[in-house]
């Protein structure tokens, strides 16, 4: 993996730390990307690895599933709903994603999912 984030409490801390972060990687030779490689305030929501990472009003960073990682799911089990694939590769691939959601702040998605599986 070649994306990182460093959270901090402040801006100023944040550009002391970047600044650590490049001579580390420029000593284990590491190229790093600087017109990618950018600030942001926390209270912004960020994107990483198909997540959407922002700061809740109580203080705590919430990860929800991007939207578009809901909607390919969706998807793909209407499909297999739909060719009539194997019940239990159904159940299974369902499984996996419910696993996959449980790792962020996405119980609702998981309601979501299985209210359309069922009008499906």
């Amino acid at each position: 993996m070649d994306d990182t984030f460093l959270i901090c409490e402040k801006y100023e801390s944040a550009q002391k730390l970047l600044s650590k972060y490049y001579q580390i990687c420029e000593k284990l030779r590491i190229k790093v990307n600087k017109n990618k490689t950018f600030i942001i305030p926390i209270n912004k929501y960020f994107k990483y690895c198909k997540w959407v990472y922002y700061l809740n009003s109580n203080g705590k960073i919430k990860c929800i599933p991007h939207k578009d990682t809901i909607y390919r799911q969706r998807k793909k089990l209407k499909k297999m709903i739909k060719k009539k694939i194997n019940s239990k590769e159904i159940i299974n691939t369902r499984k996996s994603f419910i696993a996959y959601l449980t790792l962020g702040n996405s119980f609702k998605y998981i309601d979501y999912l299985y209210k359309t599986e069922q009008n499906t």
